[in-house]
C-alpha cells in the first residue's frame, strides 16, 4: 500500500531534515556497528521502513528509492571520511560488514543506476560500475538463459530445510533429457522429453 514514489520521497525528505537535527558521528571502521544506536529515533524509523520496503518489494523498491534522491540527499552526506578515497573505502567496508544498514546500502549498490549515482557523489570508484546485463530472461522459466547465481544460492538455502526424501524426489524430477534435432520449428512437446526411470 505504501510502495509508491511519494512514500519514498517523503522518507528521503525526512532523512534530509535529520541531517541537520543533531550531530552525526563519523564512520569508524574499528566499530562493529554503523552508529545505529546513536541515530535519532526519527532517522531510525525512516531507515527501518525503507529496509522493510526493500525486503518486500526488492529491486523495484531500490530503484524508486534511488530516483527519490536517497543517495544525493542523505547517503552521500553521511560522514564517510575526509577524502574521496577514504569515503570510497569506508562505504565499501560497510557493504561487507554485517551492519543494520548494510542491506539497504547493498540493494542500492546492486542496481546499475545506484552504482552510477554512488560514483557521481564519490562513494564508489567509477571503474566498478557494472555493464548492463545483456542476458535474456526465459519466459515462464527460472533465472536467465545464462547463469543465474542468485537463484542458485536461493535453491541451496531452500534445500537445506527439506528432508532427504524431498530432495531425492526433487532430484528425480530434474533429471530429464530433451531430444530435438534442431530442424523442427514446432514448440517443445512432452514427447521430446525423456525422464530417467526411478
Amino acid at each position: 500500500m505504501i510502495n509508491k514514489p511519494s512514500t519514498y520521497a517523503a522518507l528521503v525528505k525526512c532523512l534530509e531534515y535529520c541531517l541537520a537535527d543533531y550531530p552525526h558521528h563519523p564512520y569508524d571502521e574499528e566499530c562493529e556497528w554503523d552508529s545505529w544506536s546513536l541515530r535519532d529515533v526519527v532517522e531510525q524509523g525512516c531507515l527501518l521502513v525503507l529496509t522493510q520496503l526493500l525486503d518486500v518489494c526488492g529491486d523495484e523498491a531500490a530503484r524508486t528509492l534511488i530516483q527519490a534522491g536517497f543517495i544525493e540527499k542523505w547517503l552521500s552526506k553521511e560522514l564517510w571520511g575526509e577524502t574521496e578515497k577514504a569515503r570510497q573505502v569506508n562505504f565499501s567496508t560497510s557493504l561487507r560488514r554485517d551492519y543494520k544498514l548494510g542491506h539497504l546500502y547493498g540493494a542500492i549498490r546492486r542496481c546499475r543506476e545506484g552504482q552510477i549515482r554512488l560514483s557521481n557523489v564519490g562513494l564508489m570508484d567509477p571503474k566498478y560500475i557494472e555493464e548492463p546485463d545483456e542476458d535474456v530472461r526465459m519466459v515462464n522459466g527460472e533465472g536467465t538463459a545464462g547463469e543465474d547465481f542468485e537463484a542458485m544460492f536461493v535453491e541451496r538455502r531452500r534445500r537445506s530445510f527439506s528432508t532427504p526424501a524431498d530432495e531425492n524426489l526433487r532430484r528425480r524430477h530434474r533429471e530429464a533429457m530433451v531430444l530435438r534435432d534442431g530442424i523442427d520449428t514446432r514448440p517443445l512437446e512432452r514427447g521430446d522429453i525423456i525422464q530417467r526411470e526411478p
